[in-house]
């Protein structure tokens, strides 16, 4: 069994989930993730804390890692006064071996060593990206700062956010750059603000997109808004799920003195990520041929 949070499911935490898996198997009992709906630090801290993503991706990515069971609780206070044995008694499981992550603290304000359990405890070290500890306040450090290529590579995927297409003010439409305007998701971490070559997935359906974040400084008064282009696809998506896949960042939000200054800019940034998407599909037949 593991314990954890979870939060942006990093190469850190997949290096944890794979060690339980091996130790599962020679051991031959099942693999139990146990893991948080909300962030243990919101109880303590008493405010809310940004997630680097929601507790619905981070359950799928955990179902999609080959665990036997995912048990998902709310962090609350009666857990945080709870030993590790009051801990482990709570949650009424047959542990043969707890797998733990290089930093966990367990029972009240982290007083519990592990090792004083009674039963086997494997920790597992921490993952290395260029001399850096991976952990979920690197990934936030990254988003802050916009360098997506670092923030996938902690991942080992790309970063995704996911969220439902609502009615936005068609700004874009009048300037020929009609884009999605997504559901701002409550209390997740955003990206620095800026436009991003993105992959769009849509019923079932991928497309190449650029995407702002941001607070739409060329016309004030806007809400803080995410909105996609889709390049060279025309269709209501209104009400839409979609997942957009962060691939690169383009530049900064920047505000402009004419509109037409702004439809000349995103012009540029959609030849920008087009040329990104060119130069990454002959990478992949040059793969191939060689």
């Amino acid at each position: 069994m593991t314990i954890g949070t979870f939060d942006g499911y990093h190469l850190g935490h997949q290096k944890v989930i794979s060690t339980l898996l091996d130790e599962a198997k020679k051991q031959n009992c099942p693999s139990v993730v146990v893991t948080f709906l909300n962030h243990p630090r919101e109880v303590i801290l008493k405010k809310p804390v940004p997630y680097v993503m929601d507790a619905e991706a981070k359950l799928e990515l955990l179902d999609a890692s080959g665990v036997d069971y995912v048990v998902a609780l709310p962090f609350t206070e009666e857990l945080r006064h709870m030993s590790a044995p009051a801990f482990l008694e709570y949650l009424g499981l047959l542990v043969c071996t707890l797998i733990i992550g290089y930093d966990f603290r367990f029972g009240y304000r982290g007083n519990d060593p592990a090792s004083t359990l009674d039963i086997p405890v494997i920790q597992v070290e921490a993952d290395l990206l260029d001399g850096h500890i991976i952990s979920s306040t690197l990934l936030r450090d990254l988003m802050a700062m916009g360098d997506i290529k670092k923030l996938n590579r902690c991942l080992g995927r790309p970063y995704a956010y996911k969220a439902r297409v609502i009615h936005g003010y068609g700004l874009g439409a009048t300037m020929g750059f009609p884009t999605l305007n997504l559901n701002v998701r409550p209390n997740l971490y955003t990206l620095r603000k800026g436009v991003y070559i993105t992959k769009a997935h849509i019923r079932g359906e991928t497309y190449e997109s650029v995407t702002s974040v941001g607070d739409r400084p060329t016309f004030p008064g806007r809400p803080f808004s995410i909105e996609t282009f889709l390049l060279d696809v025309e269709g209501n998506f209104y009400d839409e799920e979609v997942t957009l896949e962060f691939l690169g960042f383009i530049r900064d939000e920047m505000t402009f003195d004419s509109k037409q200054a702004l439809m000349d800019q995103i012009a540029r940034d959609v030849v920008t990520t087009k040329q990104y998407f060119s130069t990454q599909t002959e990478s992949l037949q040059g793969e191939s041929n060689g």
